[in-house]
């Protein structure tokens, strides 16, 4: 199976012990894996719904330390095509699987779950919830209990809390929450479609007091501001103290939160505040010490501050809870890359083509592998592959990195090539950040360009806390380690405290 195969081939490369056993093909300890919910919602407009409460309750179990809660974005890309519970068991590494089914109507909420044992196929537990949807908040803390009761894990005080917190009194704000939740895979991310916005905005409208959609309007614009990502026809310095606003009001509304406190440090990584941004992490992470997201914000960041065996930790944590998915391996291989371990970064990234061959981006970043590995031809015809996969709605960044691929590679009449795609973005009235400027100016050998850019521009400013490939200079450019080079490079990883 792909995901055992991936398995033995992590192995092979030497990552960590800890990594190694949870990866084995013994199930891990305490696991569930709860599989989309089948929607039974008569009205279309409904349908949302049944995702929504799936990831809600996947969010509930991500609060508790002593299970093992497989990832949303795991359970949605290995449920169904007629596999048996037997075969989405070994392929998620799992105890136990929950299948269930939602319909709504009428304000009313008919939910059906059933707990399985995989080695068995013996049910552990079933429940019909036939209620009003008013009860949402207490059906999911049940089925949570449940589920840890039945796995026999510990679940404390301050965690049997934290799972009966109501996050809103209003169903309303809640529903638009959960439309906003579920109308991407990925909620953390640098450019969200207008429709996120829209609903998340609705939610706090409806209720002001909704520290949840507080905590993730925090995220998703903090990390913009970290990324380059425009919003709104707001100015970077505004996209950030939107993060910071939210944020506070997040944490003061509820300081149980670990979305908040990822907010907060999104906000004291913008601004330098390096010991600040860890602790807010670390509080994060004792909060959801499952939660996949937190996980790779802290990732990010510890990469960049060149904590590198903390960030790989990280990175092989999320691969236990989102296993058979291509991302999390790209993001292992990416934090191989950054801490000078070339081996690793192929591998993982050769597993992760694998798992998601038709994602530019990571035929991009294992062709960066390959040539940190010496792998130069290997690495070109995966730049080709990667800039076949090209597309209208790549970001400006997936441009102007394909372009410094092929200039690292020495193929400059390539990089000019991508390079004009760039322009052409440009002369159709698209925003380009200063970070893609400044690398595709160096793809095509504009060194001055890139320097008086670079030089003139302040550390957090349009993305440039997030030109890592440029801070560490893993293909070996010799123009980055040029004195004045090395100084700006150096000046990526300073911090205030």
């Amino acid at each position: 199976m792909q995901y055992l195969k991936a398995i033995v081939v992590l192995l092979l490369v030497g990552l960590s012990a800890n990594a190694v056993a949870q990866n084995s093909n013994a199930a891990l300890n305490n696991s569930v894996a709860v599989l989309p919910f089948e929607n039974l919602s008569p009205n279309p407009d409904d349908a949302y719904l049944s995702a929504g409460i799936h990831e809600q309750l996947l969010f509930q179990l991500t609060k508790i330390r002593d299970i093992n809660p497989i990832s949303r974005p795991a359970a949605i890309r290995n449920a169904g095509d007629g596999k048996s519970i037997a075969e989405i068991a070994a392929m998620l590494n799992v105890e136990t699987i929950m299948t269930g089914s939602v319909r709504y109507e009428n304000d009313r909420v008919n939910m059906v779950v059933n707990l399985i044992d995989a080695s068995t196929n013996n049910q552990l537990w079933s429940e019909t919830y036939d209620r009003d949807f008013s009860d949402i908040f207490a059906i999911q803390t049940n089925i949570v209990e449940h589920i840890v009761m039945a796995l026999g894990a510990e679940l404390t005080a301050s965690e049997q809390q934290r799972i009966e917190k109501a996050p809103t009194n209003s169903l309303e704000a809640y529903k638009r929450y959960m439309n906003a939740r579920v109308s991407v895979r990925v909620t953390i991310a640098p450019n969200m479609p207008p429709k996120f916005y829209q609903y998340l905005n609705e939610a706090i409208s409806l209720d002001p007091d909704f520290a949840l959609a507080h905590a993730l309007k925090s995220s998703v614009y903090g990390i913009s501001h970290l990324y380059g990502a425009p919003r709104d026809q707001l100015t970077f310095d505004e996209i950030r103290n939107v993060a910071q606003e939210h944020a506070d009001i997040a944490v003061k509304l509820d300081p149980n939160l670990g979305l908040g406190y990822m907010g907060k440090a999104f906000v004291h990584f913008s601004n330098l505040h390096g010991a600040a941004a860890r602790q807010a992490f670390e509080r994060a992470l004792g909060l959801s010490p499952n939660d996949v997201e937190i996980y790779d914000g802290y990732r990010r960041f510890l990469s960049v501050i060149e904590d590198h065996d903390e960030a790989i930790r990280l990175a092989e944590r999320d691969i236990v809870l989102t296993p058979n998915v291509g991302n999390p391996l790209m993001r292992l291989g990416q934090t191989s890359m950054f801490a000078g371990k070339p081996s690793p970064a192929v591998e993982s990234l050769r597993i992760a083509v694998e798992l998601f061959p038709q994602f530019h981006a990571v035929h991009r970043f294992y062709a960066m592998a390959l040539i940190t590995a010496g792998k130069n031809s290997e690495a070109l015809e995966e730049l080709r592959i990667s800039e076949k996969l090209l597309n209208d709605r790549n970001p400006t960044r997936d441009i102007a990195r394909t372009a410094y691929g092929y200039s690292v590679l020495g193929f400059k009449e390539d990089a000019m090539r991508i390079y004009a795609l760039l322009e052409k973005r440009q002369a159709e009235g698209k925003f380009i950040s200063i970070r893609d400027w400044i690398e595709a100016y160096l793809a095509i050998g504009e060194i001055e360009k890139a320097y008086g850019l670079w030089s003139k521009t302040p550390k957090p400013t349009e993305g440039i806390r997030s030109l890592q490939f440029i801070q560490s200079n893993i293909v070996k450019n010799p123009v980055l380690e040029e004195p004045r080079f090395v100084k700006l490079r150096k000046q990526l990883i300073e911090f205030k405290d």
